[in-house]
């Protein structure tokens, strides 16, 4: 699509001064050992920021930014090189090259945006068939975006199936559905207030940590159960 080229420009163009503040992370965030950062850094980063003005930037954004940074410092000479693109694009390539720095640079050098590196949507189809084999099934109950790209496709096959004359029975909600959609929106509005205001808003009981790893684990079974689900119900 070529509607907007001067905009499209402008925007490469702010991703690319953001390696200021790629190289800034890395050069102020504190580490614990290796490339791990200390525990609520990044909060304290967001929340200075905040604090000067800057609301914009949470905590998961600094993160991906320093872990680029900190990824880029280990192969100096192609560090100068990276630089010459666009932050967003760098951080699909790396994605894409699983991290190999030459590797990246190629991909790099042979697209031109970062939607080549990362198509928006598959097709149902191409969804479907990629789902036929037992590897791909395995990435895809272990990954978010996987998983919302078979929850799409699942709905885009429902919808091109259905006649524009069918009457639609809405199920009668249940007690699991009920609960769930309200456990999803107070995570989400705990998630908001963490990411912004860090662990300093959170009162901390003796017990918390044990309450956390014990909503880890019922996290992690309720996203299991409900992937197989939407991928047996797609294919």
């Amino acid at each position: 699509m070529s509607e907007y080229p001067r905009t499209l420009e402008a925007v490469e163009s702010v991703e690319l001064s953001l390696w200021p503040v790629v190289d800034a992370l890395v050069d102020e965030v504190a580490l614990k050992g290796g490339d791990r950062a200390r525990d609520g850094e990044f909060e304290r980063v967001a929340l200075f920021l905040f604090e000067n003005g800057y609301p914009s930037w949470s905590s998961a954004r600094l993160r991906t930014l320093h872990s680029l940074g900190r990824w880029a410092e280990r192969a100096p000479g192609a560090r100068s090189k990276l630089s010459s693109y666009p932050v967003e694009r760098v951080i699909e390539a790396r994605k894409a090259a699983n991290s190999d720095h030459e590797r990246a640079l190629q991909l790099l050098a042979s697209i031109r945006s970062k939607r080549d590196l990362r198509p928006d949507r598959a097709s149902p189809e191409q969804i479907v068939s990629g789902l036929q084999d037992e590897a791909t099934r395995a990435r895809v109950l272990a990954s978010p975006g996987g998983l919302s790209a078979v929850e799409r496709a699942h709905i885009d096959a429902h919808a091109q199936r259905a006649r524009s004359t069918d009457a639609e029975v809405l199920p009668p909600p249940s007690k699991f559905g009920s609960a769930f959609w309200r456990l999803v929106q107070a995570a989400d509005i705990a998630y908001e207030q963490l990411d912004r205001l860090g662990l300093g808003s959170l009162v901390l009981e003796p017990h918390a940590r044990e309450a956390a790893e014990r909503l880890q684990r019922q996290v992690g079974e309720i996203a299991a159960a409900v992937s197989e689900a939407v991928i047996e119900a797609s294919i």
